[in-house]
């Protein structure tokens, strides 16, 4: 019997294995250990009342909360030993939900000691499969061995069968996947004589089919949280929808591992820190105390988080940019930006010199040229003057007030900083020992004093504060690109920090996470996730020009001054030459009266 135990391990490629027997002083359990060792196979051996206790699975659960691998579990005992970890491994499974690793991410190979009672083969209507009762159980990945009559093994060749425990309509059921022979001159005992078993890999895949194709059709809990373009909710006809990027990824995940899901939504609207000091509040607390199976929203790994949940990996990969609204120009000189200063003194002295030149109409042919040339250089200069100046008044020019962060914290402004609350970039801020990140938090905790909104949780209040007051957002550009109205015009201004790294998250050790992040590489590979995100995030990867907006009379106001200022020369003009006039004039009568 050991010598069956070797050949399938070895043959199944198992490194680390769990060896679970009644009687681990007898001589086939020794010779396992030693041949084991021998091979360099890793192996734990409960035996004794430990074996039928289930104590070893509570702690197999506490090694599978630690690290995601798999647990290779051969029960090499009786049958009510085997019934007993089972039972056990149900309940486990029944008290940690899909967060146990059992269920998935283990693999069971049931070999039960055969004795003169016993007929695994149904030749008198006693059938040890129908006996062991696994019809019901919740492992996805058991398979047994059916040693058949026979108690001598290895002594001369001996075939046994291959059961795999497989989901049916009608529920679990054993599926005999084919015969193995034993060779007595060496451990290679596992030679497949089916057709469709040629390597120790084939093997693997067709005793335990859900470990590599999926869950078969395994319900899970799905935690969901609205947040931008990436996952969106809307209600219609009383039923919650939900849509975006996330929304694309769970629904080729289910259908990729074979899974259904419910989605539910944080009883709080929040989403606390997920840290140690805050584990129980909002969307995170619910996937640290292990209430869902997956947590839908773009969540960011940090290293605080990643002691007390699993993170798959990165969905979206973006930047830290600065947001503030773009400061229109409406200065009284408005009409001269379109010229340089040289280029309007030159065009004055042009304008001085030709009207004030001479009264008498140009009558030979060099003066009507010169004139000519000169209503050329007219047209010309008007129609670049007014297209510029149209350009000027209708597009708002980006004038960066800041080109990095330490413009923030040195710059004497009026402006007031924030970003999302409770988000991975206010708590690095919070907890960095960089000092320019430390001003930044600073500054953010003197402005929440009078105004707790810098820090607000509402991708809408901090929208509005944006294109409404002197307020820069410290966010990032995938989400800052869609939060924002068409008629708020806004600056991004990208800075000098980490990439943001955005991820689901999952429940500490669970069995999904190695699946989930398999599923996110390959749609990365494909560049699905980036059809997707171009879908909708259209503004970040394919940025619009600004839109022109209305002239309105501010925008003119300037030039509307030159009629009066106009005016009001003419009229200092008119006065001068009637002074002139008057003086002239009372100047002649004084001659004339003398000359009488």
């Amino acid at each position: 019997m050991a010598d069956i135990v070797l050949s399938l391990v070895l043959q199944l490629g198992w490194r680390e294995i769990i060896v679970v027997t009644e009687d681990g002083h007898s001589t086939g359990s020794s010779s396992l250990v030693q041949n084991l060792s021998k091979h360099g196979v890793q192996h734990v051996l409960v035996s004794g009342d430990e074996a039928l206790s289930g104590q070893w699975l509570h702690r197999l659960v506490r090694t599978g909360e630690d690290s995601w691998r798999p647990l290779n579990i051969v029960l090499l005992c009786s049958l009510p030993c085997i019934q007993s970890a089972q039972q056990h491994a149900s309940e486990l499974e029944l008290q940690y939900g899909t967060l146990s690793a059992f269920a998935m991410s283990s693999r069971w190979l049931l070999i039960p000691t055969v004795g003169d009672d016993l007929q695994l083969i149904p030749t008198r209507g006693d059938n040890l499969l129908d006996r062991l009762h696994l019809q019901n159980v919740t492992m996805d990945n058991v398979a047994l061995v059916d040693q058949g009559i026979a108690t001598k093994v290895c002594n001369s060749h001996h075939h046994f069968v291959l059961h795999t425990l497989m989901r049916t309509r009608q529920g679990r059921a054993w599926r005999p996947v084919n015969n193995v022979v034993t060779d007595s001159n060496s451990y290679n005992c596992g030679h497949c004589q089916s057709s469709t078993c040629s390597s120790s890999d084939d093997l693997g895949k067709l005793l335990f089919p859900n470990f590599s194709r999926g869950f078969h059709g395994r319900h899970i809990r799905v935690l969901a949280k609205g947040f931008t373009a990436a996952l969106l909710s809307d209600t219609v006809n009383g039923r919650k929808t939900w849509t975006g990027v996330l929304a694309d990824l769970l629904h080729v995940l289910s259908h990729t591992v074979n899974l259904t899901y419910d989605i539910v939504e944080p009883t709080e609207d929040v989403w606390g820190s997920g840290t140690a000091a805050d584990a129980d509040t909002g969307f995170y607390g619910h996937v640290i105390r292990h209430e869902v199976d997956l947590g839908l929203a773009p969540t960011e790994l940090l290293p605080d988080r990643l002691k007390l949940m699993d993170f798959t990996h990165p969905v979206f990969y973006t930047s830290i940019v600065m947001v503030y609204r773009k400061q229109e120009t409406r200065d009284l000189n408005m009409a001269l930006v379109p010229f340089s200063n040289s280029v309007l003194v030159a065009i004055m002295g042009c304008l001085v010199t030709v009207t004030l030149s001479s009264e008498v109409p140009l009558r030979s042919r060099s003066g009507k040229v010169l004139l000519m040339s000169w209503w050329m250089f007219s047209l010309v200069m008007a129609a670049a003057y007014s297209s510029t100046l149209t350009a000027f008044l209708s597009v708002i020019k980006d004038r960066q007030l800041f080109s990095r962060l330490e413009d923030l914290v040195s710059k004497q402004h009026d402006y007031t900083w924030g970003t999302y609350g409770r988000s991975g970039l206010a708590l690095t801020l919070q907890t960095s020992n960089v000092s320019m990140y430390r001003d930044l938090w600073a500054g953010i905790q003197r402005f929440t004093i009078r105004d707790p909104d810098v820090l607000s949780e509402d991708i809408g209040t901090l929208a509005d504060k944006v294109c409404r007051e002197k307020f820069v957002l410290l966010f990032y550009q995938l989400a800052a690109s869609s939060m924002f109205p068409d008629d708020c015009h806004v600056t991004f201004v990208d800075v000098a920090m980490r990439q943001s790294l955005s991820s689901l998250v999952l429940p500490k050790g669970s069995a999904l996470t190695q699946r989930v992040s398999d599923v996110i590489r390959a749609l990365h590979s494909a560049g699905i996730l980036s059809h997707w995100t171009t879908k909708w995030f259209p503004r970040v990867t394919r940025p619009s020009p600004p839109d022109p907006k209305v002239i309105s009379l501010q925008h003119v106001q300037g030039v509307m001054l030159v009629v009066p200022v106009g005016v009001g020369l003419a009229l200092m003009v008119l006065m001068v030459e009637l002074l002139y006039d008057r003086r002239k004039q009372s100047g002649s009568a004084t001659c004339e009266e003398e000359n009488r």
